[in-house]
């Protein structure tokens, strides 16, 4: 049986899908700690473009995903900095189409003082008086802004005009606005009630970044992200066509220099069930470098188990990719399609504040590979109702950190591992809430699992809460079937099973399965602590990264004494 959020939260959601955009940053980074009712910045949509050209010659949209934004006041008691100077216009306050907890603000940045191109400055954003961290920054740099409606011309459009915008972002033939473009551009995609997008680019993807790429902002002309998001407030959402092959689309190893510095953000990108192999809503496919995909709603994908697919609802693999505050969701097909399906060599990879749930037969999040990838991020997310793995870290995977998750409902474990490791490979699972693992019966019947050779390196799970729900397929809490000697098991809660004993890998266990973590509403699946929890000040100082928050972003201590799980009480 398919467990849903709860009502007051799956409203959140719904309202979400129809607002705007996502977030950013690891919070081991040395940036400031949230600050009690204070705002908070964690991400923003796109990092750099031109303030000038656009609408009324105003610049990109730049959207601001974080806590403690308030509920009204936009632009008088809530205002928003860029350097020293404030934006020119503010668009909406919303919420995020991922986490419902975290809230939006977008804004037309205008002159903000007429930086010098190529300065990264600070965004502020301040409220009732009171200023927030400053630690993400926009970096102003030339290029001009193209707008893209089903009500447009591809014949009459012009760069830098709202009336006159491109009807297509790509043909089949590499025409439409894309043919524009240069690095540093930004794409504004039209939608709103009753419009539906359903058009064919290259390679019969809606469009595909086979000859255009972006490049690092350096502050020149023809230099920076190339940008794609939705016009501020309006729905933008893609359905495509049967027999087609998904949403946007990087491309293969034949194209390296291609397909790089991309930001989309505030879509919504279906795929259609006879969509094959690849035909993901986002794809990077290889080598695609420096894609930030934000605060966008990927899904449905009703694939057939019998298609063969290897994709999900957003693949590929590059390197400083950030994958911030989307929401991925009916994923379908066979075992081989994820939520999230990172593949090889992906590298500096960021998941987080992301919500991922039904995904029917596949993983919440699969890291797999030929090639070793490194300094994989998966923090803050909210993930559930998996076909089969949680957080699947399978081949290829070489240093990955998991922090700050909330997981449930998973039809086999929570965390397996499935790779041979070596002397290098790091991998930690800290500070995590997990429950109602093993739905279905497996080889291995336990929340954490590993299926292969973990004997070297380190594999560090420390301060999570595992709990197990009656009726399940557990019959232990950690279970492995090879070597598993680099797994280190400490100070985690384990609950649910009446063993009366927690696993004996773990060195310190909080516990011995008698202690109730007391959540606060486990039938609404609200899994922060109640007072007395027995998880509460149980976590010791060494970790193999600091990790200065919980999963709301509320301040953890430093040192000893903060609490085990994702939540701080």
């Amino acid at each position: 049986m398919a467990l849903r959020l709860p009502a007051t939260l799956l409203s959140c959601l719904l309202l979400c899908s129809a607002c705007g955009d996502q977030k950013q940053s690891p919070p081991d980074s040395g940036q400031p700690q949230p600050i009690g009712g204070a705002p908070y910045v964690l991400y923003t949509d796109i990092v750099s473009g031109p303030t000038s050209g656009g609408e009324n010659d105003k610049g990109v949209y730049l959207s601001i995903f974080g806590k403690n934004f308030g509920s009204a006041g936009l632009g008088s008691t809530v205002r928003v900095y860029v350097g020293d100077a404030e934006v020119d216009n503010y668009r909406r306050l919303a919420v995020s189409r991922g986490r419902p907890d975290v809230q939006q603000i977008t804004v037309q940045v205008g002159a903000i003082g007429h930086p010098t191109p190529g300065a990264a400055l600070p965004i502020k954003v301040v409220v009732n008086g009171v200023a927030s961290n400053t630690d993400h920054t926009f970096t102003a740099q030339p290029g001009d802004i193209l707008f893209v409606s089903t009500q447009g011309n591809d014949s009459t459009a012009r760069k830098n005009d709202i009336a006159n915008p491109w009807r297509h972002a790509q043909t089949a033939s590499e025409g439409g606005a894309l043919a524009a473009v240069q690095a540093g551009d930004m794409l504004v995609l039209r939608g709103g009630a009753g419009v539906t997008w359903s058009d064919v680019g290259l390679d019969n993807r809606w469009f595909r970044f086979r000859h255009v790429t972006g490049s690092e902002p350096t502050g020149a002309k023809g230099h920076g992200y190339i940008s794609v998001v939705a016009y501020p407030g309006e729905d933008v959402h893609y359905v495509p066509p049967n027999d087609t092959h998904g949403g946007i689309h990087g491309v293969g190893d034949s194209f390296p220099e291609y397909s790089d510095w991309i930001a989309i953000a505030g879509l919504h990108i279906e795929s259609v069930a006879s969509s094959a192999s690849d035909g993901a809503p986002v794809n990077l496919q290889v080598r695609s470098d420096h894609w930030r995909v934000v605060n966008n709603e990927l899904g449905p994908w009703p694939a057939s188990a019998s298609a063969g697919d290897k994709a999900g609802g957003l693949t590929g693999n590059g390197e400083n990719v950030a994958i911030l505050g989307n929401h991925i969701h009916d994923i379908g097909g066979g075992t081989l399609n994820h939520g999230i399906y990172l593949d090889n060599g992906a590298t500096d990879v960021e998941i987080a504040y992301n919500v991922i749930h039904d995904v029917i037969s596949g993983n919440l999040i699969q890291t797999f590979g030929e090639t070793p990838f490194n300094n994989i991020k998966v923090h803050h997310n909210l993930l559930y109702n998996g076909g089969r793995y949680g957080l699947n870290i399978a081949d290829g995977s070489h240093s990955y950190a998991a922090w700050n998750n909330v997981i449930y409902h998973t039809a086999l474990a929570g965390v397996r591992f499935s790779l041979s490791s070596d002397s290098a490979s790091s991998f930690a699972i800290v500070h995590n809430t997990i429950y109602d693992t093993n739905n279905v019966s497996s080889g291995l019947n336990a929340p954490i699992v590993s299926d292969y050779d973990l004997s070297s390196g380190t594999a560090v799970v420390k301060h999570n809460i595992i709990v197990t729900r009656a009726g399940t397929h557990s019959t232990s809490y950690f279970l492995a079937d090879e070597s598993r000697s680099a797994i280190k098991l400490e100070r985690n809660l384990w609950y649910g099973l009446a063993l009366g004993s927690a696993p004996a890998e773990d060195a310190n266990p909080v516990g011995a399965d008698l202690n109730d973590p007391r959540f606060v509403d486990l039938a609404a699946h609200d899994f922060a602590l109640q007072a007395g929890s027995p998880a509460i000040d149980q976590a010791t100082a060494a970790l193999p990264f600091a990790v200065a928050d919980d999963y709301r972003i509320k301040a953890r201590p430093s040192g000893s004494h903060s609490d085990i799980g994702a939540y701080e009480f």
